[in-house]
C-alpha cells in the first residue's frame, strides 16, 4: 500500500472541488473601480472626440473638469449603486451638448406610455395614439396636465434631468419623447404605478381626465455581486428579449437610437416579407393616374391594410415613414407603398404639379432603395415642376446614401463638405492597408476586369457613382491621413470626408428643376449635412427651422467593466461649411424660417404649415 497516495489524493480532490469566489466588493473599492473607470473614459475622448476645441469655444466644455465633478458625485455619495454610477456617466456624456454622443448600458428594462406628444409655443399636443387607446384620444388633442402637473412642468424636469442644453429646441424634442418612453439602456429613470392626463378634445373643446398605467419591463440583468435590493423577475424574460431585440440596432444618428421602434429589424423583415407576398419586386411605376386613370390596384390595397397596422404598433417620431404632415394638396398620384417610399403628386392652386417624396431617414433597409428612389426621381423630373423633398425628423445615416440621393437633384458637381477628424495609428494602418490593396498588382487587376458600366455601378447604396472615382477619391483620402501623421497632426487638416470633393449628377435619372426641402430641429446628422450641401450649392431652398447641429463621423468606444456599460458612442470628425463654420451645434438656418404653431399642431392639421409651403413653392415657379 502507498502511504503517500491517499493524502495527496484527498488534497487533490479538496483542491478540485474548491469553487473560487469574489466577495461583495465594499464600498471603498466600488468607488474606486468607478473611478478607474472615469480614467479610462477620459482616455476615449482624449484620443477620439474631435469637437472637444469646438465644444470648449461654443459652451465652455472642458473634458478634464466634467471627469473630474463626475469623480466627485462617486466620492461625496455616502453610498453610491451601479444605477446611480450610470446616471453619474449620463451626466458626463450630455455635457457635450453633442447629438452625436450617448451610452448604452445592458439593460432590459423600459416604460412606456401609449401616446407621444409635441409642442409648439408652450402648448402640447399628442402626436402619436396607440390603436388600443384611439377611442378615448385622438391625434391631435390636446395635453393640459400630466401627473397632477402643468405639462410644461413636466417636460421641463425631463430636459433639466436627461438632456444637456435645456435651450436647445432638439432638447425640447427629445424631452417631449422621453415624456412617455423611457429605456434603461439609456439611464433614463423609470416611473412606475399610475398616471393621469388632463386632456382637451380638439373637436368638441371638452376637458377630460384620461387614467393610465406605465408599461413596465423590469430589469432582467442582475447587478450580481454589486447587487442591489432590485428582484430579479423571470417573468419578464420573454418580453425583455424582445426589448433587447429592439436596442440592438444600431443607429447612426445615435440619438436616443432605441426610441427609434420604427426600425426594428424585425419590422423591416416583416415589411418585406409583406411586399414579396403580394407582389414581388417593385418593377414599374404606374402612372396612370397622371393619364386619368385609376392608380391603385387590388395588390396596393392588401398591402396597404397591412402596413397601415404595422405602422400603428410603432411610436416613435424619429425616422417615421408617413412623417407628421398630411397632403400639402389635392393629389392626383401616389406611389405605391412597394417603392418603399412615401411619394405623390399634387396640383396646387395654379393648377401646377408638384412632387412630395419623404426621405425619413438615410439608412436604406435593403439594396435597391436607392434605385426605387431614383425610379421616382425620374417620374418627377417629367410630371412635376417643383420637387418637395420632407426630411422632418429624421436621424441621419449612412453618408454614400445621402451622397447618391444628392446627385438625383444636380445636373452639375455639387461640392461636398470637409472634415477635420482625430486621427490615430488605427486611421494610419487602415489607410495604409487601402494604399496597398489598391496599388501595384491589386490597382492592375482591378483595371483587367474592365467591368461594363453598368456592372461598375453596382446597385447598392452607392448606386449611380463611378466607382473608379470613388477609388481615386479613396486613394487620395488615404495618402491624406498618412501624410498628415507623418507631419505630426494628430487632429488633421480640413479634408473631404473619404476624399470625395465633390458630388457627380447621377448617370440615369435627376430632376433638374426647383427642389423645397422641410426641416426642422429633430433634423440629425446625415440630415443636417444634406441641406447643409444644396444650401452651400444654391441647389435648393430649405424651409422650416433650424436642423439640430449634429455633424461628423460616429465613433462607438468600449471597454471592459463592471458597471453595465455596454458601449458609448462620440464624434470623431468636425463637418465644416463652405464658410468654414461647423454644422456641430450651429445646424442648418433655413432660407425660409417657418416654427410650427399651436394651430398646426391642434387636429394635426397643419393649416398654416401647408400654407407656407405652397407659398414658398410658388415662390420657386416664378423663377423658373
Amino acid at each position: 500500500m502507498n502511504f503517500f497516495a491517499f493524502p495527496i489524493s484527498l488534497l487533490l480532490l479538496v483542491s478540485f472541488n474548491h469553487v473560487w469566489s469574489y466577495e461583495t466588493p465594499s464600498q471603498s473599492t466600488v468607488k474606486q473601480q468607478m473611478l478607474q473607470d472615469l480614467d479610462v473614459i477620459e482616455n476615449a475622448f482624449r484620443v477620439n472626440y474631435a469637437p472637444a476645441e469646438w465644444k470648449k469655444n461654443y459652451c465652455g466644455w472642458d473634458l478634464h473638469e466634467q471627469i473630474n465633478s463626475a469623480k466627485q458625485k462617486v466620492t461625496s455619495a455616502n453610498y453610491i449603486t451601479i444605477y446611480d454610477y450610470q446616471r453619474i456617466l449620463k451626466d458626463f456624456f450630455k455635457s457635450t451638448q453633442d447629438y452625436h454622443v450617448s451610452p448604452k448600458f445592458y439593460s432590459t428594462a423600459s416604460a412606456m406610455l401609449p401616446f407621444r406628444v409635441h409642442s409648439a409655443q408652450g402648448r402640447y399636443f399628442l402626436a402619436w395614439v396607440s390603436p388600443s387607446i384611439a377611442g378615448d384620444l385622438k391625434k391631435g388633442d390636446e395635453i393640459l396636465l400630466f401627473d397632477g402637473q402643468h405639462i410644461d412642468e413636466a417636460v421641463a424636469q425631463i430636459k433639466e434631468r436627461e438632456c444637456g442644453n435645456p435651450l436647445s429646441a432638439t432638447d425640447q424634442g427629445c424631452a417631449e419623447e422621453l415624456l412617455t418612453a423611457r429605456l434603461g439602456s439609456q439611464g433614463h429613470q423609470l416611473p412606475n404605478g399610475k398616471v393621469e392626463i388632463v386632456v382637451r378634445n380638439f373637436i368638441t373643446n371638452e376637458i377630460a381626465t384620461h387614467p393610465f398605467e406605465w408599461e413596465r419591463v423590469e430589469e432582467c440583468v442582475s447587478p450580481g455581486p454589486y447587487r442591489s435590493r432590485v428582484p430579479l423577475i423571470p417573468d419578464h424574460h420573454e418580453k425583455a428579449e424582445e426589448i433587447n431585440s429592439l436596442l440592438s440596432l444600431e443607429m447612426t444618428a445615435a440619438l436616443y437610437p432605441p426610441l427609434r421602434a420604427a426600425h426594428d429589424k424585425r419590422a423591416k423583415s416583416h415589411y418585406h416579407s409583406i411586399i414579396n407576398e403580394v407582389k414581388g419586386d417593385w418593377d414599374q411605376i404606374d402612372i396612370s393616374a397622371l393619364t386619368g386613370e385609376k392608380n391603385h390596384s387590388e395588390a396596393d390595397e392588401v398591402l396597404d391594410n397591412a402596413l397601415e397596422e404595422l405602422d400603428g404598433l410603432y411610436s416613435c417620431l424619429w425616422g417615421d415613414f408617413k412623417g407628421p404632415l398630411p397632403d400639402l394638396g389635392r393629389t392626383i398620384w401616389r406611389a405605391s407603398r412597394l417603392s418603399g417610399f412615401r411619394a405623390y403628386i399634387y396640383k396646387n392652386a395654379k393648377g401646377k404639379k408638384i412632387g412630395y417624396v419623404r426621405i425619413p431617414d438615410f439608412m436604406p433597409d435593403c439594396e435597391h432603395t436607392t434605385k426605387d428612389l431614383n425610379r421616382l426621381i425620374a417620374l418627377f423630373e417629367t410630371y412635376a415642376d417643383v420637387l418637395v423633398i420632407d426630411q422632418l425628423n429624421n436621424p441621419g445615416g449612412q453618408i454614400m446614401y445621402m451622397y447618391s440621393l444628392l446627385a438625383m437633384l444636380t445636373i452639375q458637381p455639387m461640392e461636398l463638405p470637409k472634415q477635420q477628424q482625430l486621427i490615430t495609428q488605427k486611421q494610419v494602418y487602415q489607410a495604409l492597408k487601402t494604399l496597398k490593396n489598391f496599388r501595384g498588382n491589386d490597382h492592375e487587376s482591378f483595371e483587367e476586369l474592365d467591368l461594363p458600366e453598368a456592372k461598375c455601378k453596382a446597385v447598392s447604396i452607392t448606386d449611380g457613382m463611378d466607382l473608379m472615382k470613388l477609388y481615386l477619391s479613396l486613394v487620395n483620402y488615404s495618402e491624406f491621413i498618412v501624410n498628415e501623421w507623418e507631419a505630426g497632426n494628430i487632429f488633421t487638416q480640413p479634408y473631404s470626408a473619404y476624399g470625395m470633393i465633390e458630388t457627380a449628377p447621377h448617370p440615369w435619372g435627376r430632376f433638374t428643376k426647383p427642389v423645397l426641402v422641410l426641416v426642422n430641429h429633430m433634423d440629425t446628422s446625415s440630415a443636417d449635412i444634406f441641406p447643409a450641401i444644396l444650401q452651400d450649392n444654391k441647389r435648393a431652398t430649405i424651409f422650416g427651422s433650424r436642423t439640430a447641429g449634429a455633424g461628423g463621423v460616429l465613433i462607438q468606444g468600449s471597454h471592459p467593466n463592471l458597471f453595465g456599460l455596454a458601449h458609448y458612442k462620440m464624434t470623431g470628425s468636425v463637418v465644416l461649411r463652405r464658410d468654414g463654420s461647423p454644422i456641430e451645434n450651429l445646424g442648418v438656418t433655413p432660407d425660409i424660417l417657418y416654427e410650427m404653431t399651436p394651430e398646426d399642431l391642434e387636429g394635426a392639421r397643419y393649416h398654416g404649415y401647408i400654407k407656407a409651403v405652397n407659398a414658398a413653392v410658388n415662390k420657386l415657379l416664378q423663377r423658373k
